[in-house]
């Protein structure tokens, strides 16, 4: 009896662990980010000659912000030439973070994002957001 009961236990807790690690992922259709509120949040690595996620989504008129993580051994930036009228551009040193916050207008398709630093971009430092 006493092994029957420590098996209910045992699958009992078990459970709970599996339905607590497979949680609400908030509709998040990205997969990089908590799109809670009017806006999405993204984290994004570069490195030498990428992005990554080079491809992201958010919905037009939102704020989506970019969680910048420089793990490459040089300098990196992320550039948008043209936001709404605005350019778009943060440097982040080698080993370093920065965030932008950026407004997504809801009259465009894509916004492409770069690296400006000379090489980069025509190496494969680019990307899209995906407006929706």
């Amino acid at each position: 009896m006493k092994k029957r009961l420590w098996l209910v236990l045992s699958l009992a807790v078990l459970s709970l662990f599996v339905i607590a690690a497979c949680g609400d992922d908030n509709g998040d259709d990205n997969g990089n980010g908590d799109n809670g509120g009017n806006g999405s949040t993204v984290d994004m690595e570069m490195g030498e000659m990428y992005f990554d996620p080079d491809s992201v989504s958010a919905d037009g008129g939102s704020t989506l912000t970019v969680n910048l993580d420089n793990v490459g051994n040089q300098l990196h930036d992320f550039t948008i030439d043209d936001l709404d009228g605005e350019r778009v551009h943060v440097e982040v040193p080698s080993g370093e973070e920065d965030s932008v916050s950026l407004d997504i207008p809801d009259d465009v398709d894509e916004i492409e994002f770069y690296c400006t630093v000379p090489g980069h971009r025509e190496s494969g430092m680019e990307g899209v957001i995906t407006v929706n």
